[in-house]
């Protein structure tokens, strides 16, 4: 069975991989939905999309199916959404998602797959205002900002005014019931269905977190942010007088402590964080102290963690802070890998730095990148370490200075990437791989002016790499970029500087490095000249 699981896996991957098996519908059959979700929960949502279009058009799956198939293709397209790296296009998306799931549910109203997706609203709806609070903190010109501060309005009282009528029409389906279930309901047997009470508490949850999230789109000093969170508190605070016994009473603590930040009252907040901390105390403490939760609980606690973190640093209690991330870390299992521990390591490295203590901080950031490398947090923590550059900060070498440069790179900020990578070429001396890093550092540089049409310097960063470090064999990659650059200047300016340092580099790259992959370019490079000039018979020749 394992080994005709692993071949229907294949087939599931090939079938979307490949356009001419998915016009055929005889290949699929009524389970391959289950491999669709098992491609989205390994992180393949484009290639699950496309299975589900694929099964929606083959026929091949029965009535009763296609509405479990739909209502995770609309989750698909909710982690789709969420991908999309342009806010605006995000926002527009995630808003086009929310209006199909709650067309979805309202046209299967009673489905097991409906009611589901009623309640992954509220995590769209916190993704939706989320998406809209970044926009406002970007946007500067007040009429845009006010038109997005409207749109979300919108949304979010649509979004309540349905909780509400649903949990009404909950509220009175129990009622209901139990003057149905008449004398029996002193009987110890008479039940109300728990699916109806299990839909009434995820409503009395879900309704004040989106008064919540609603809250987020409104200035600190709004009236109406007041006001939502005021109502969020309120639920919040109910939800855990009557439902202290589960998991989410712990999570709606997270939340009061959010809202009476919001509100100013740092006190309350920090109770509420550790009341929810606390939930680790029901748990049996090993010798070594660390409590035995499952992941479950776990995230949880991380979660209450960091946002006591930052209550913490935003109130300038930093040792508070450094106290609160390392009793997480000595009580939590597998604290690194809970939801938000590396969230919650990130937040301490930033209180450290506002602390004013770069040794600590730069332990925190370096302890990311081990964990993380090539994760977001690891990014981040290359983003702390930035932050400490040229800043007091503790001594970085120039493999890690060069390793930030980059991360900002990546990001778009060339500026501040050629600024760090500045302070690399500072580092090098003395560094046991100076000679390899020189070159890559030389390269970084001369790769960003290059891209910003910056030939002069770019020309200039190219020969530094040569000049000081051409024994290195990836100098053969800066003579042929100094190379391209001079031949990019002399096409736009003819000067005899140009040429001459054109044919040195070109005699360089041919002769110093001629077992190089790029010491072929030195020919095609004098064709391409030729053509610059117009001479296009004489490239052709050369080119042949």
């Amino acid at each position: 069975m394992r080994r005709f699981h692993h071949l229907r896996w294949i087939a599931a991957l090939l079938l979307v991989a490949a356009p001419s098996y998915a016009q055929s519908a005889s290949v699929l059959g009524k389970n391959d939905a289950a491999y669709a979700t098992q491609l989205y929960r390994s992180g393949y949502p484009e290639l699950a999309e496309r299975l589900l279009k694929t099964i929606e058009t083959s026929g091949a799956v029965e009535p009763n199916e296609q509405i479990g198939v739909k209502a995770l293709a609309l989750d698909i397209r909710t982690d789709l959404a969420l991908r999309e790296a342009d806010v605006e296009k995000r926002k527009t998306a995630l808003a086009q998602v929310l209006t199909e799931k709650e067309d979805f549910a309202r046209n299967y109203d009673g489905k097991t797959a409906a009611e589901d997706t009623v309640q992954t609203l509220p995590d769209v709806y916190q993704k939706l205002g989320e998406t809209i609070t970044s926009l406002l903190q970007k946007e500067t010109d007040p009429k845009k900002i006010e038109e997005y501060r409207k749109e979300g309005h919108e949304i979010f009282l649509k979004a309540e005014a349905k909780l509400e009528e649903r949990l009404q029409k909950t509220q009175q389906m129990i009622d209901d019931a139990w003057l149905a279930l008449g004398d029996a309901a002193g009987e110890e047997d008479a039940k109300i269905d728990p699916a109806l009470e299990q839909q009434k508490i995820r409503t009395l949850y879900n309704l004040p977190r989106t008064y919540y999230y609603h809250s987020q789109i409104f200035p600190k000093d709004d009236f109406k942010k007041t006001e939502l969170i005021d109502k969020a508190i309120e639920g919040f605070n109910a939800f855990g007088l009557d439902y202290s016994d589960l998991i989410w009473s712990y999570e709606g603590l997270i939340f009061l402590g959010l809202c009476e930040k919001d509100k100013g009252n740092t006190a309350e907040a920090l109770s509420a964080f550790d009341d929810a901390i606390r939930m680790r105390e029901q748990f049996v403490q090993d010798q070594k102290g660390k409590f035995q939760v499952g992941p479950g609980e776990g995230d949880l606690v991380s979660a209450a963690v960091l946002q006591k973190i930052i209550a913490q640093r935003d109130a300038k209690d930093y040792a508070g802070a450094a106290a609160t991330y390392k009793d997480f870390v000595d009580t939590i299992p597998g604290a690194f890998e809970t939801r938000s521990g590396l969230a919650a390591l990130a937040a301490l490295a930033e209180s450290h730095i506002a602390a004013g203590d770069p040794k600590a901080a730069g332990e925190a950031a370096d302890k990311l990148v081990e964990l993380d490398p090539k994760g977001a947090w690891g990014a981040k923590g290359r983003e702390l370490q930035g932050k400490m550059l040229g800043g007091g900060g503790a001594a970085l070498d120039a493999e890690k200075i060069l390793s930030i440069a980059r991360t900002y790179l990546e990001r778009g900020e060339d500026n501040r990437a050629l600024e760090i990578a500045a302070q690399a070429v500072g580092a090098l001396a003395g560094h046991p791989k100076e000679a390899q890093l020189g070159v890559d550092t030389w390269l970084f540089i001369g790769a960003i002016y290059k891209k910003n049409g910056a030939l002069q310097e770019a020309s200039v960063a190219f020969d530094a790499a040569y000049d000081r470090y051409s024994a290195d064999p990836k100098c053969a990659e800066a003579v042929f970029q100094a190379m391209d650059c001079y031949r990019l200047l002399n096409k736009t300016s003819k000067r005899k500087f140009y040429t001459d340092r054109l044919e040195q580099r070109r005699g360089t790259l041919a002769s110093k490095y001629a077992n190089h992959p790029r010491a072929a370019s030195a020919q095609l490079a004098e064709a391409q000249g030729m053509q610059d000039d117009g001479q296009y018979a004489e490239a052709a020749a050369e080119y042949a």
